[in-house]
């Protein structure tokens, strides 16, 4: 097989493989064969194979082209996953890829344009994954990808990444659309970043919560060591943000914090796979690269968002630290629902911020309640279906304005003081309206005993 591909490069040797090929209909022995004297069915396996890596590229080519004609935007989004290749479980190790997705030309910031009731999908109405790309567990070759995809774009962003962390109920297909959807309407792909999809194995269900919060507790550690790969000087960002929703936060949360307590020293250069790499802290200048946590709909305790804190500010200085964004909303339906069955109120609920804000600088709590444009019933989708917080979103990770800062020059968040508490909110006085809801919400806490 070496032999074969030293002998017909890609793709120039696409006619020699033909002529070979020829040779053979036509009984004779073919110029590999008598250069390397290997049998006859040996040879017509790799002369297979290649062939079908041509036709792969051609493919690749043919899908570029009819994105290209039909739809307004074809981005890459590249991705790593714990997920075992049939997407029935966890995997043994990290495995990873880039895959195409096409953005019809008509698109509206907010929406995930999919077919009704699973039908055929169109290039021109529906956001589609049209090409897969898997490098399995070649980390090297993952990180080599990236590196060669920074070179080619320019922009505002350019040499940035956006890693996002999907929650629960999000099976494989649904985060990378998601992810695609996000780096558009946030004008990140098109100004030159690079979007990576961090995808763990959700069951895709409503029904699996339970599944789902016990699988993420062993995906965390794996995100700690892929945190820990692209913080490294071997990959070649100059800024990462990170943007987890609901349950992901759980994932990116655990992951920072072992990240920030210091665990055995990472090795200095990449393996050939991942199975052999060491996870561990970077030096402060990997550190230095994180610029971004973003939190939104969070679906974890605040004491949990405390500890991770801690260990930021007890390994980095002050002006070292990322900025940390959590965005929360007191009529997240989904929000309601996991804090009653959890008798603990969630990060993402803007109620518990009135008893419990965060006491550091670097924090900022910004109020999605009362938005309801474009949204669904849970209301848990707001980061990404409110064109006002994806534009607060964009504004951030373009500018790296604080929310102060954004709330002076832009005036699409607005800042609100509760008691001794100083947080942001889209509509000021949407976050203390006496609806049926609120009430209804305030008594199942009481009566299910939640913590604040």
């Amino acid at each position: 097989m070496a032999e074969l591909k030293a002998y017909l490069p890609a793709p120039d040797g696409t006619w020699k493989l033909f002529r070979e090929i020829k040779l053979m209909n036509d009984g004779e022995k073919s110029e590999f064969l008598k250069q390397y004297d290997v049998p006859t069915k040996t040879a017509l396996e790799a002369l297979r194979e290649t062939l079908r890596g041509v036709v792969t590229m051609f493919e690749d080519a043919i899908s570029r082209v009819d994105a290209k004609k039909e739809t307004g935007g074809n981005m890459e989004v590249f991705y790593a996953i714990d997920t075992n290749e049939n997407d029935s479980g966890q995997a043994d190790r990290l495995h990873y890829g880039r895959e195409m997705v096409s953005i019809p030309k008509g698109h509206e910031a907010g929406v995930s344009e999919t077919p009704w009731l699973d039908g055929d999908a169109n290039f021109k109405k529906h956001v589609i994954v049209h090409r897969k790309f898997p490098f399995r567990d070649d980390l090297k070759k993952f990180v080599a990808e990236i590196n060669k995809s920074m070179q080619k774009k320019p922009g505002p962003v350019s040499g940035q990444a956006l890693l996002y962390i999907h929650g629960f109920n999000v099976n494989r297909e649904k985060a990378i659309r998601n992810a695609a959807q996000l780096s558009t309407d946030l004008k990140f792909h098109g100004g030159g970043g690079i979007v990576i999809a961090y995808i763990w194995p959700s069951k895709g269900s409503f029904w699996y919560y339970d599944d789902d919060a016990e699988v993420i507790k062993t995906s965390a550690n794996y995100l700690h060591q892929f945190i820990t790969t692209i913080l490294s000087k071997e990959v070649k960002f100059s800024k990462v943000h990170m943007l987890a929703h609901s349950m992901g936060n759980r994932a990116l949360i655990k992951a920072m914090t072992s990240y920030y307590k210091a665990p055995p020293p990472r090795e200095e250069t990449i393996p050939e796979t991942s199975s052999t790499f060491e996870a561990g802290v970077g030096k402060v200048e990997d550190l230095r690269k994180l610029v971004n946590i973003i939190s939104a709909a969070a679906d974890v305790t605040h004491d949990e968002f405390d500890v991770m804190l801690r260990a930021a500010s007890g390994t980095l200085n002050v002006e070292d630290l990322p900025g940390f964004t959590i965005y929360s909303s007191a009529t997240d339906r989904a929000l309601t629902a996991s804090t009653i069955y959890n008798k603990q109120m969630r990060l993402g609920d803007t109620d518990s911020h009135l008893k419990h804000t965060p006491k550091m600088d670097s924090v900022d709590v910004v109020d999605a309640s009362g938005l309801t444009y474009n949204m669904d019933f849970f209301l848990h989708s707001y980061y990404v279906k409110a064109h006002i917080v994806l534009f607060d979103i964009q504004t951030l990770l373009t500018t790296l304005y604080r929310a102060d800062d954004r709330c002076k020059r832009h005036q699409e968040i607005h800042t609100v003081t509760h008691k001794d508490s100083k947080f942001f909110a889209f509509e000021p006085g949407e976050w203390e309206k006496e609806t049926l809801f609120r009430h209804v919400k305030a008594k199942c806490f009481v009566c299910m005993g939640v913590l604040p």
